[in-house]
């Protein structure tokens, strides 16, 4: 069951694969913890154990992403297990799509060769420096740069060695810039 200390640890980053929370606490009900659960980045599965079957307070706990809610009068062993499988299953599933959705967006706006912004993100980044520059009347620089005969490097070398010389390159250029420009 969650006590405060407990919520403390998971905020301050102590990983939980579950988390069994009884509906009613001594000093509130669960949704005060859930909010708080909510706020941090890795929670674990929660199940509630409730007396109540009010399917109002069930969908309210759904929404907040609890995995399992149990009338503490109908749960036994079995049922317990089953529910304990079945939420760190459905934690770890939601945990590979965050990675997988975190690694589309990657994907979307930055190079995988070089880690550098793409042309969509520069594109977006450049719209709002434009808007930004009108709006509060200051200019902005912009920066371009090309490697004379990269072409060359990649016809004598072959493109594993035309990859390396983009990828230091765009490694020596970063390190000479602040994580603003």
């Amino acid at each position: 069951f969650v006590y405060n200390a407990t919520l403390d640890r998971i905020i301050d980053g102590d990983t939980f694969d579950c988390i069994l929370l009884d509906h009613k606490l001594d000093d509130g009900d669960a949704f005060s913890l859930l909010d708080k659960l909510a706020q941090t980045e890795d929670s674990p599965a929660v199940i509630i154990l409730t007396n109540n079957d009010d399917v109002n307070i069930a969908v309210r706990a759904m929404k907040y992403g609890v995995v399992d809610f149990i009338n503490k009068d109908k749960l036994d062993g079995s049922m317990l297990k089953e529910a304990i499988e079945n939420g760190i299953e459905a934690r770890n599933r939601h945990l590979a799509l965050d990675r997988e959705k975190n690694a589309l967006q990657r994907m979307s706006f930055y190079n995988e060769l070089t880690g550098l912004a793409n042309r969509h993100l520069l594109a977006d980044r450049l719209t709002q420096a434009i808007k930004s520059a009108g709006r509060n009347r200051h200019v902005f620089a912009l920066f371009v740069m090309d490697l004379n005969l990269f072409k060359d490097v990649n016809d004598t070398y072959g493109h594993d060695a035309g990859d390396e010389v983009l990828r230091v390159t765009a490694a020596r250029i970063s390190n000479c810039l602040r994580d603003t420009d």
